[in-house]
């Protein structure tokens, strides 16, 4: 059933009368390596390809301090990230360049060839 996962991933939000999306703080829990390279071709890209190793995922919608519970997951990992603001409560995570080989070897074998191109070290 898919109900008690929109519970977990969505909130409503009374003033707007709209769902609004959340992460919960075991979101960690719910990280795979299959997860994060789902994520990534949806919503990643290279953050300097051609000259950096490093990655975005966009974490557009969610608050900065359910974005940290993210990071921590993905530091279970090893995926080092910093949080950038993008715009005014905006933000999204890049990926440490050291943490080039880790994310290697979590995910570079998911990721599908049409989205090699969001990929530094894949074409």
């Amino acid at each position: 059933e898919v109900k008690p996962l929109a519970e977990i991933f969505y909130t409503w939000n009374e003033k707007t009368s709209r769902f609004e999306k959340k992460l919960p703080k075991n979101i960690g829990d719910f990280l795979t390596s299959g997860v994060i390279a789902t994520w990534f071709m949806d919503d990643g890209s290279a953050k300097w390809k051609g000259h950096s190793n490093s990655v975005r995922f966009s974490t557009d919608c969610f608050k900065q301090e359910e974005i940290s519970y993210l990071q921590r997951g993905l530091k279970d990992y090893g995926i080092d990230t910093t949080l950038q603001q993008k715009r005014k409560n905006q933000w999204t995570l890049a990926t440490s360049e050291a943490s080039k080989n880790v994310l290697k070897e979590v995910f570079s074998d998911k990721i599908l060839p049409e989205f090699y191109y969001k990929v530094p070290w894949m074409d």
